[in-house]
């Protein structure tokens, strides 16, 4: 099983209407497909370790990290689908996207 098949079926299972409208932009689901509202378009992590979105202030990145690998652990999905939903994220706290060194193996 995937986070999105997981997202595809009850969006609730992954937690609050905010994290869902997270999960959402990182995996990039199409805007009319989305089911929370308001949507959010782009998600970046400041060079401090907090999360922006829209322009909005929507708390630490280590939190969603911690909220993305829980999910995995809790679902028994692979936590390579966490990294790549994070790389989906402009992370600035190393100068660029520090997702992009994560290797990623695939299954």
């Amino acid at each position: 099983m995937k986070l999105l098949t997981i997202y595809e079926d009850d969006p609730s299972l992954l937690g609050s209407p905010t994290f869902c409208a997270i999960f959402e932009c990182l995996a990039r689901v199409p805007h009319e497909s989305r089911v929370v509202s308001p949507r959010i378009g782009s998600i970046s992590i400041t060079s401090d370790g907090f999360i922006i979105a829209d322009g909005n202030f929507l708390g630490s990145a280590e939190d969603l990290e911690k909220n993305l690998y829980g999910l995995c652990e809790y679902f028994g999905v692979e936590t390579f689908e966490a990294d790549i939903l994070l790389k989906n994220a402009m992370d600035w706290r190393r100068g660029g996207n520090a997702y992009d060194k994560i290797e990623v193996h695939h299954v």
